[in-house]
């Protein structure tokens, strides 16, 4: 049988934002996002030690490319909002920030509570998947309301 990962399952929230980067065509984003989900997957086997090794760094690099497309994204919305107003695209905004802050503030509490791969840990790591999942679907919700616009 094929067992997977909390983790590994978690990283599944990043799915509905790369569905909807492939339905507006966003190929940075699908490639980012596609990126950031397969070196999650293995990061987050069940088999994995506690080192830091290549897959660690590759997952770091994924991670900070997958924040800047997120910054990018915001910069985007901000200036559409810079010269038409729209409330529900504002919302959405807010929402996909309010998903940001949660992601890095569960990444800080992920290190306080319990030891690695930990029931604890793992719960506030799924957190920071879903918060930062949840984020960026929001702006390219966002993204998508502009292009309707």
């Amino acid at each position: 049988m094929f067992n997977l990962h909390i983790l590994q399952l978690s990283s599944f929230f990043f799915l509905p934002a790369l569905i909807l980067c492939m339905k507006l065509k966003r190929i940075l984003g699908i490639i980012i996002l596609g990126l950031n989900s397969i070196v999650s997957f293995l990061v987050h086997r069940l088999d994995r030690k506690n080192e830091n090794d290549y897959i660690d760094h590759c997952d770091k690099l994924c991670i900070s490319m997958w924040a800047l497309y997120n910054t990018y994204l915001v910069i985007e919305i901000y200036r559409y909002l810079n010269k038409k107003w729209d409330i529900v695209v504002c919302m959405l905004l807010i929402t996909s920030l309010i998903g940001a802050i949660s992601s890095y503030y569960f990444s800080i509490k992920r290190k306080d509570v319990g030891k690695w791969r930990s029931e604890e840990r793992n719960r506030t790591h799924v957190l920071i998947h879903m918060c930062g999942g949840i984020g960026t679907l929001f702006l390219l919700l966002a993204i998508n309301r502009i292009k309707k616009l």
